[in-house]
């Protein structure tokens, strides 16, 4: 846990500056029962296509996307020392933020 926290702290430092700005955040997680790393990013890739998101370029344990708006960043980190995918979704207010996670919560399930 100590790491995924790191990480997302990691990333608010990166993140660019209108998203920066922003204080929502909703997060998420599912257990991948020992699915292999690279078929995670794959599925994690999908399941931001279906949530209607537009894709931005990935790090090697994280798929980053964004709304069309540009006012929500998006990320599902596939992490390879646990058996988990951690969702995460960065807006202005979670009125925003919440109906975005949900639609990749879907399409993570609906990608079984």
């Amino acid at each position: 846990m100590k790491k995924i926290m790191l990480a997302l702290a990691v990333a608010g430092v990166l993140l660019p500056a209108p998203v920066y700005a922003q204080s929502a955040l909703s997060m998420n997680h599912f257990t991948t029962n020992k699915m292999e790393h690279e078929d995670c990013m794959a599925k994690a890739r999908r399941a931001m296509r279906r949530a209607r998101l537009s894709l931005l370029d990935p790090t090697s344990e994280t798929v980053w996307a964004e709304t069309s708006n540009r006012q929500t960043l998006a990320a599902i980190y596939c992490l390879k020392t646990r058996d988990v995918a951690v969702f995460s979704v960065a807006g202005r207010r979670l009125d925003d933020t919440r109906p975005v996670l949900n639609r990749m919560v879907d399409a993570w399930r609906d990608d079984e």
